[in-house]
């Protein structure tokens, strides 16, 4: 048996990419090119004395690209404005992949709009840090119906990060990502109606949510969702929805399903399934599932017994914070 695992940092929602990365390929020269042979030698001379080889686009693609950004095409502003951030296929340049994601934003692209409040933000790209403008684009992007930004602000309006702290809006953010579409921004709204956080109280609407986010393969509101079901005296659904979680991974779940295996709650028992799972869920950090997989090999139940390994469980389970059920989801920022 090994021993508990160490900690590792949070897991945060990615930032979503927006265009793919352009890797081009320069192939050696064959023996029947003379001209290859020539451009090997001077390739080589060029590396001998020192000198910086930039791998480009080929001059027609990228010249495509900037002349249809200059034409107007706010997909090509956006790429031309990533390529300039990331030295893909140009020389890096900040000032101008702000000035062409500035064009993007002003001609409606909410990915551009994204991508300013984010380097304001964080005071990239040679802009001077200013939270002010990174809300008032985050805003804007929200405004124009994207998903990620709603959520995003959704997110700062619960914590009163840069803005003051408002559940009422973090709600009308969250319910219209999760009209579009957002699973993360459902699950958040079925927690608020569950808590009454903003909202009011309304159970129904808190199972409609999580559910419309645990049929989507969402593993916290598949967890939440067999809690409802508890709550609502159906166990066997319940368990469903305990196991589709913990078969994704989710440490409260699988901590809830070990509960059900030892105590024989809906299931008969099988105290050797309930050390199992309770033993996922520990060394996924779960300090409850770690405090009773401590005891259970304290008393040997499931498990070998083992006063030293309980000891261990034991000690890991003070390092962590204890997770709450319900707890929001929270954004990159």
């Amino acid at each position: 048996m090994e021993h508990p695992p160490g900690k590792s940092s949070p897991v945060r929602r990615p930032r979503p990419a927006n265009v793919n990365n352009r890797s081009r390929v320069l192939r050696p020269a064959t023996k029947k090119s003379h001209r290859g042979l020539w451009g090997g030698a001077l390739l080589l001379l060029l590396l001998a004395a020192g000198a910086a080889v930039l791998c480009f686009w080929p001059e027609s693609e990228f010249e495509k690209c900037r002349n249809a950004a200059e034409a107007g095409d706010v997909k090509a502003m956006l790429e031309l404005a990533e390529c300039y951030e990331l030295g893909d296929g140009v020389e890096e340049d900040d000032e101008k992949a702000i000035e062409w994601y500035r064009q993007a934003a002003d001609s409606g692209s909410s990915a551009a709009m994204r991508s300013l409040a984010d380097n304001y933000r964080k005071g990239d790209l040679g802009l001077k840090k200013d939270n002010r403008k990174a809300i008032n684009w985050l805003r804007k992007a929200a405004a124009a119906g994207d998903n990620y930004a709603l959520f995003t602000l959704g997110d700062l309006y619960a914590r009163g990060d840069g803005v003051d702290k408002n559940m009422t809006e973090a709600v009308k953010c969250w319910s219209s990502a999760a009209y579009g579409g957002d699973r993360d921004a459902m699950c958040n709204l079925g927690i608020c109606y569950t808590r009454g956080w903003g909202t009011i109280q309304d159970a129904g609407e808190a199972v409609r949510w999580f559910k419309s986010a645990a049929e989507e393969g969402h593993r916290s509101s598949q967890n939440n969702l067999g809690c409802l079901c508890l709550i609502g005296q159906n166990v066997a659904k319940a368990m469903y929805w305990w196991q589709k979680a913990a078969e994704n991974g989710d440490s409260n779940a699988m901590l809830h399903l070990a509960e059900c295996y030892l105590d024989g709650l809906g299931i008969a028992r099988n105290v050797h399934e309930g050390a199992m799972w309770l033993e996922r869920s520990a060394r996924k950090e779960n300090p409850l599932a770690m405090q009773r997989l401590g005891k259970c090999y304290m008393s040997g139940i499931g498990v070998r017994q083992d006063i030293n390994e309980a000891n261990r469980w034991f000690d890991a389970a003070a390092i962590y914070r204890k997770v709450p059920e319900y707890e929001l989801i929270k954004s990159f920022w």
